[in-house]
């Protein structure tokens, strides 16, 4: 038992969508029938969009779960793209970006699994999809500059028109007085965790969440009204406000890690008309650079990018048809035939051998994990659909 959990959890941890090709910066790779989309960088941003999809195939069901949310964040999808040229275009560099195209009610990526895709296997495809390049993102990002930041993007229609910054603390916790703010109990409740234990300047919780140096506050700076901020320190009981959500909590430092997270929920304004759109990305764009600037690497864009963001070298196969249903075919680069290991969901062992033709007839449908060694000893990993 101990030896196929601590298997499953190398799979998790790995990122195996994207382990087995050299990733270059700036290039687009795709997951499962290109519908999750990760863009390799070379800076400590990682940024994520998992509402602004508008794909909606037919093999997909709508998600019907008595608590979905099926609307879309409109132009989300536009707006990650602006953001990610703009801090090129200052940089020179290329951050990390994930995005989902399928539509928010084929597959929920803020989401557990369940919730995510109602049960549906090719969805879940692509939910272990986005959330693979996420965690290959940061380990990616951790490898380089020892830390990091995650922001995920979405997009909101509340009344008041200010961005929402979300670290994982209701209103009610934000209205408290710094001194509950900075006690350990709330300090644990954020996504931004790491960052309060390590900051350049040593701010403490609070002022990292609403100081002159919060990213709210660097926002309002720049015209735009945030919450949380110097000027706008908490919602006020009452007021909407997004705190932040699944993926905030997953892949920013609230357990564990080095990278921080933040949710920036987008008001209306600054997404629906393009012109707009684009002053408004390259503003983020600025604020994220004077965030990593004053917290985490000083005169941080006068840094080179690093300059690869591949991975250890592996060597490269393939594998068809996906989804299967009879026999999965392996064509690897190397003569000799590779070891094979399939896991399924849960971290069992359901086959292993060497062979390029794996029967799986046999298997209950649903999603199964591949690692295939070589005779050198590299392991690459990928995953297949079995109905």
């Amino acid at each position: 038992m101990v030896k196929r959990i601590v298997f499953f959890l190398l799979f998790l941890q790995i990122g195996f969508t994207s382990i087995g090709q050299e990733l270059i910066p700036g290039q687009s790779y795709f997951g499962f029938n290109q519908y999750i989309e990760y863009i390799a960088g070379n800076l400590p941003v990682i940024l994520s969009a998992p509402h602004g999809g508008d794909e909606v195939p037919s093999d997909i069901p709508d998600r019907s779960c008595a608590d979905c949310v099926n609307v879309k964040d409109a132009f989300t999808h536009e707006l990650i793209n602006e953001v990610y040229q703009a801090l090129l275009k200052k940089t020179g560099c290329h951050a990390h970006v994930i995005i989902n195209r399928l539509h928010r009610r084929k597959l929920d990526a803020n989401r557990d699994k369940e919730e995510a895709t109602d049960g549906n296997n090719i969805a879940a495809m692509s939910w272990f999809d986005f959330h693979d390049y996420i965690e290959s993102a940061k380990k990616k990002v951790t490898m380089d500059f020892g830390k990091g930041l995650y922001i995920d993007l979405h997009g909101h229609s509340h009344t008041k028109q200010r961005l929402e910054i979300g670290y994982l603390l209701y209103g009610s916790e934000l209205r408290q007085p710094n001194s509950k703010l900075n006690s350990q109990e709330y300090i644990d409740y954020s996504s931004i965790k790491n960052l309060v234990n390590n900051n350049i300047n040593n701010l403490d919780h609070a002022d990292l969440l609403k100081g002159e140096l919060s990213f709210g506050s660097m926002m309002s700076d720049q015209k735009y009204p945030s919450v949380p901020s110097k000027d706008d320190p908490f919602p006020l009981p009452g007021d909407d406000y997004f705190s932040g959500g699944y993926n905030t909590e997953r892949h920013g430092s609230i357990k564990s890690g080095s990278i921080d997270g933040i949710q920036i929920e987008c008001n209306n304004e600054v997404r629906f008309d393009a012109a707009k759109r684009l002053v408004f990305a390259d503003k983020l764009a600025s604020s994220i650079l004077e965030y990593l600037d004053s917290h985490y690497f000083p005169e941080f864009d006068s840094q080179n990018c690093i300059s690869s963001s591949s991975e250890l070298p592996k060597f490269k196969f393939s594998f068809y048809p996906n989804p299967v249903s009879d026999i999965l075919y392996i064509t690897v680069d190397d003569d000799i035939i590779p070891k094979v290991t399939i896991v399924n969901q849960i971290g069992i062992k359901v086959w292993s051998g060497q062979s390029l033709e794996i029967p799986v007839s046999s298997f209950n449908a649903g999603i199964y994990f591949l690692a295939i060694e070589n005779i050198h000893g590299n392991i690459s990993f990928n995953k297949f659909l079995k109905y």
